[in-house]
């Protein structure tokens, strides 16, 4: 027990993976990775809130509000959650840990959001658990 005090005693709090470019960024974006809204001007009500990638295509992804399936924001777009789309590079600044999207639709470089990303590799939620590998003996289908 007293392992395990210390365990949970000495661990950080997660820290935003440090993003350098677009392909770092959707290389970073997948299933189960979480995202923070920073700022959000037509979206305001999901600052703060954490989301959690639920679907990706290559134009964009889907993600819901984190431990919150009847959010409006988790429910949208048919139940598959808030949709981000991915932007050309010229619409992005990356700042450390901080991505800055500027608004496409107004070309004057003003600021639409800014975000943190935390790769779900850092997370052990229910939702992130690896699944079988070939390497497991498990069967799968019975």
């Amino acid at each position: 027990m007293s392992a395990e005090r210390s365990y949970m005693q000495t661990s950080k709090p997660r820290e935003p993976s440090r993003i350098k470019n677009l392909a770092e960024l959707k290389r970073l974006i997948k299933l189960g990775t979480e995202i923070k809204a920073v700022s959000h001007t037509v979206h305001p009500d999901i600052v703060g809130l954490t989301r959690v990638v639920t679907d990706v295509q290559t134009n964009g992804y889907y993600s819901k509000i984190k431990d919150d399936p009847e959010h409006k924001h988790s429910t949208c777009n048919y139940g598959k959650g808030f949709y981000s789309p991915f932007e050309k590079a010229s619409f992005y600044a990356f700042d450390g840990t901080t991505v800055r999207v500027f608004n496409s639709r107004i070309k004057d470089r003003t600021i639409l959001y800014e975000m943190e990303v935390y790769d779900r590799t850092n997370d052990m939620t229910e939702t992130n658990k690896a699944e079988p590998t070939e390497d497991n003996d498990s069967v799968i289908g019975m």
